[in-house]
């Protein structure tokens, strides 16, 4: 159970880095 909860925040963590940086590129873009 706990391996499986680090595996979910690794790939949620990963999610989130590459959302950041997509709305990162959206907002420069827009400048």
């Amino acid at each position: 159970m706990k391996s499986v909860k680090k595996f979910i925040n690794k790939i949620l963590k990963k999610i989130a880095a590459f959302l950041n940086k997509a709305y990162d590129r959206d907002w420069y873009g827009h400048l």
